[in-house]
């Protein structure tokens, strides 16, 4: 092959897609992405790394959440080492590590230590409003009460649903959301699944989205309750720090 300057290509999406089977790298299809690393690595070798200048992979959105973020971590890692052998690419697992987000011992939620942390919250911040999802969540509803905390019903329906995610959709595409390029939350949305009914309303779909999403749902209820409570117009914490995940 001659040497050129680019090299856009793109391996078949459906082992990556939410569509498919979501066998990721390992699937029959996507072989097609190591001969294209292939060719770009010889083609460097015999131009003395000088050609190609770029690369360009297409793909699904899905290629960053498949097989937990583990494929695209491949993709980065065998992209790199093209120019570097020498360069690995950590594993996605270092939420915890970094303090990105909170563990407890054992498989299940520990709800006496989410009631904890948001009681230890609550002596830091002036907490208005905890909105919550009404599926299974009774004890810790009355224990965030005896507390003194004003709890608030949540529908997880289009009716309640629709309009902050709307909202969420033309403050992010307005470029008015401050996140902080937090990885959890990010990982989160770019698992989201939207449906929408015959009416135009529009949800997350948690089980059609790729993978977790709840940090994404509780970013849109807490939204819908900012929106409907929001008539004090005085200084915010969120002017001085980020958004708190728990």
């Amino acid at each position: 092959m001659k040497p050129v300057d680019i090299i856009t290509f793109g391996s078949p999406c459906q082992d990556m897609s939410i569509a498919g089977k979501r066998e990721g790298l390992d699937g029959n299809r996507s072989g097609l992405f190591y001969q294209a690393i292939r060719i770009i690595r010889e083609m460097r070798e015999k131009t003395n790394g000088e050609k190609p200048r770029y690369i360009v992979w297409e793909n699904v959105q899905g290629a960053f959440s498949s097989n937990k973020g583990e494929d695209f971590r491949c993709v980065l890692e065998s992209v790199c080492r093209i120019a570097d052998e020498t360069v690995s690419v950590p594993p996605v697992n270092k939420w915890a590590g970094a303090g990105h987000i909170m563990t407890t011992d054992g498989n299940v939620v520990h709800y006496g230590f989410i009631e904890k942390y948001i009681e230890e919250l609550g002596e830091r911040f002036n907490i208005r409003e905890i909105a919550f999802d009404r599926w299974g969540a009774v004890q810790m509803v009355q224990n965030l009460e005896e507390m003194g905390f004003t709890v608030i019903p949540f529908g997880q329906g289009f009716k309640d649903m629709s309009p902050p995610t709307k909202e969420l959709m033309k403050l992010t595409l307005e470029k008015r959301i401050a996140h902080g390029g937090h990885p959890v939350l990010r990982w989160m949305m770019d698992n989201i699944f939207i449906r929408t009914d015959p009416a135009g309303n529009i949800k997350a779909d948690k089980e059609k989205s790729t993978e977790k999403i709840d940090g994404a749902v509780a970013t849109i209820m807490a939204l819908d309750r900012a929106i409907r409570c929001g008539n004090d117009n005085g200084a915010s914490v969120y002017d001085t720090r980020g958004i708190l995940f728990i």
